[in-house]
């Protein structure tokens, strides 16, 4: 069926279910996944502090996290938001750009760079 031609609100729901499904199995599968990692890491003995799914902001923590989830909601905002502006089509643009997507590019760059500026004494420590 041509998912452009859909003719009823009935299969509109349907296939928004199947989506709904598939994104929930694909979410399951990357919690296992991240597990598996930890569990393993805990087992050998690694130092893990934190259980967390992707770049996200810790799941589970030993440490206060001061800003930290603050600074990556910047991040993963900039992403996603410049994603969802490249679908619309009444932007206003700044050059060949839409306006839209610069901002969240600089949103995702300042929650970057906070992120870093939060993080410097540890990073430096782990790459001594």
């Amino acid at each position: 069926m041509n998912f452009l031609m859909l003719t009823s609100f009935k299969e509109v729901t349907g296939y928004i279910g199947y989506i709904l499904l598939a994104i929930l199995i694909l979410l399951i599968m990357i919690t296992a996944h991240e597990a598996g990692h930890y569990f393993a890491g805990k087992l050998f003995g690694f130092g893990i502090e934190e259980f967390a799914i992707g770049f996200g902001p810790k799941l589970f923590s030993r440490k206060k996290k001061d800003g930290e989830v603050f600074f990556t909601y910047f991040v993963w905002y900039g992403i996603g938001r410049f994603f969802i502006e490249g679908l619309r089509t009444d932007s206003l643009y700044w050059g060949t750009f839409k306006f839209s997507q610069v901002f969240a590019v600089i949103t995702a760059l300042l929650g970057l760079i906070s992120l870093y500026n939060l993080k410097k004494d540890e990073i430096k420590k782990r790459f001594k």
